[in-house]
């Protein structure tokens, strides 16, 4: 490195990327196993003949949901994938915001009720370019978390400006929330 100082910002960077490569196969371990656990013990539980008849089709039900679960996990880590190589088909396009907000709190709304949430929108209306698909099913996964990981009787407030040329969005609820690490 001394007999080439001008690779040291490359190397850095290598290293930084390294990094974040096996943080990421850490993640989609983890993210993988949960659900496979669940769907091996589900099945082990039946196959052993443990579950009463009538439980069956509430065991056969946990099972689909987990490898939907599963399912939905893998086409996210392809279109991670892709997007990281740049091969996604997409084309940036004028997204209305506000718009995707609402209709992803319209399709959260049976979880929102089922676990009595009280939920504030203050949304600007904000227009910018985007993969509309893209932001939705970031939106969604991030509205869904405030909604999913909350207490009963919680809160989820939605803040949606503009200013210049910049996008804020703040998603603040009463749930378990995120470590400072993390």
């Amino acid at each position: 490195n001394a007999v080439y100082p001008e690779l040291e910002p490359l190397l850095k960077n290598l290293e930084r990327h390294e990094a974040m490569r096996k943080e990421f196969s850490a993640n989609v371990s983890h993210e993988l196993k949960t659900p496979l656990t669940s769907i091996s013990g589900y099945a082990e539980i039946m196959a052993n003949g443990l579950v009463k008849s009538e439980d069956i089709p509430v065991f056969s039900q946990k099972i689909y949901d987990e490898s939907r679960n599963l399912f939905h996990k893998i086409e996210d880590i392809i279109k991670i994938s892709r997007l990281d190589e740049a091969k996604l088909p997409f084309q940036l396009e004028e997204v209305d915001y506000r718009a995707v907000i609402e209709s992803v709190v319209e399709h959260l709304e049976p979880q929102i009720k089922k676990n009595n949430l009280s939920l504030t929108l203050e949304l600007e209306e904000v227009f910018g370019k985007g993969i509309i698909s893209v932001t939705e099913e970031i939106l969604f996964n991030l509205l869904e978390n405030a909604v999913k990981y909350n207490r009963p009787y919680g809160s989820v407030t939605v803040r949606l400006s503009q200013n210049l040329h910049q996008i804020h969005l703040e998603v603040q609820d009463t749930g378990l929330g995120i470590s400072e690490e993390d």
